[in-house]
């Protein structure tokens, strides 16, 4: 059963969920193929965004078939450093909440850096890590 003061301030928050596919877990050497955001105003699903980018580098096999995102899609497509802005303006100052925070918001920051632009500065909720304590929680109080 939800309570409704939780409801309410849920309702108060603005966030947006995020996922990004890259073609390596390196940040300084890696580079992002593909960034879908979700924007939640008063918990309700008001704007979403995708885009493929070209990475301007081959994308290793391994991450083609984990990604299913072929070298073909991303050929022609804009360069990271041409988004960013639509990027940042479309996350504003909402809450980032992305399911492996601790990769996806260094991850734009350091290209953000590399861009000689300022660092993200939102709040970020990551649901792995949410996940991992809401199953040690329910296990505990299953014994």
């Amino acid at each position: 059963m939800e309570s409704n003061t939780s409801r309410e301030l849920l309702s108060k928050l603005s966030f947006c969920v995020f996922d990004l596919e890259t073609t390596g877990g390196n940040q300084k050497n890696d580079k992002i193929i593909e960034i879908g955001m979700v924007k939640i105003d008063n918990l309700e699903i008001t704007e979403t965004a995708n885009y493929l980018v070209d990475p301007e580098r081959k994308i290793p096999d391994f991450i083609q078939k984990l990604t299913s995102i072929k070298q073909a899609d991303v050929e022609g497509c804009p360069k990271i450093e041409e988004l960013m802005d639509t990027i940042l303006e479309f996350i504003g100052d909402r809450i980032l909440v992305a399911h492996n925070a601790s990769f996806d918001v260094p991850f734009l920051n350091s290209v953000l850096r590399r861009m000689g632009r300022k660092q993200l500065e939102n709040k970020s909720i990551c649901t792995n890590l949410m996940t991992k304590y809401l199953i040690t929680y329910h296990d505990e109080l299953q014994s």
